[in-house]
């Protein structure tokens, strides 16, 4: 099995084996079923147990395979990790491109979607953040890795302004950009302070209510 990429990346952006390598874009790749399921065990292996804890046996068990038939989808650890962002990678895409699909037609009711989706607090979407923790802390001392994690902030923060220009298509591509970011901005810090076992001062749903609103400020106004 391979990861189809489009033709532009084409050259160079897989390995032998089939995972996106360092410079795939993850706007581009493309994955079968099983690399999914491998990238959805690593990628929950990571978020709550810690980097330390992903190994090529435990994904193997847990997926109730052999190491050799995990081996021939991802040969190493560092292609676990890679495989785990560039589904993520792919999921926001995928989910951002379905939820903005009606914007032209309703644009407030699609920026309330896709702003409700990035502030949610289900247990998926904790998974997916805890990851995102980890991946940024060994980005912090990897240098192999950080180049990745910086194009999944990339590609992360050109489909939200995307979005936004879609939403706003008075705007220049500069001021949607900047207010992508300011959104992002908003995202993380709202996320890590409700992560922290979150302020009493304020309920949780509360919290995520205003930021919401917060959200289409910086977008409409």
């Amino acid at each position: 099995m391979t990861v189809r990429v489009s033709s532009k990346r084409a050259e160079g952006a897989k390995t032998d084996a089939g995972v996106p390598s360092e410079s795939a874009s993850a706007d581009a790749v493309e994955l079968t079923e099983r690399q999914k399921e491998i990238a959805t065990v690593a990628r929950v292996l990571i978020a709550t147990e810690g980097y330390a804890a992903l190994s090529m046996r435990r994904v193997a068990s847990e997926l109730g395979i052999k190491l050799a038939s995990l081996q021939y989808h991802v040969p190493t650890k560092r292609e676990l990790v890679h495989l785990a962002v560039a589904y993520l990678s792919l999921q926001y895409r995928e989910g951002l491109e379905q939820m903005i699909s009606t914007a032209e037609t309703d644009p407030r009711g699609a920026l309330r979607r896709v702003l409700q989706a990035l502030l949610s607090d289900d247990e998926g979407e904790d998974t997916v953040y805890r990851f995102e923790i980890q991946f940024r802390a060994l980005a912090a001392i990897d240098e192999s890795v950080s180049p990745l994690y910086e194009r999944f902030c990339a590609s992360y923060s050109t489909n939200i302004t995307r979005f936004v220009g879609m939403i706003r298509p008075d705007l220049t591509s500069a001021e949607s950009a900047i207010r992508a970011d300011l959104v992002i901005a908003l995202i993380e810090g709202v996320s890590m302070v409700v992560d922290a076992e979150r302020s009493e001062r304020i309920p949780r749903k509360r919290y995520l209510k205003r930021a919401l609103s917060l959200a289409e400020e910086i977008i409409l106004d």
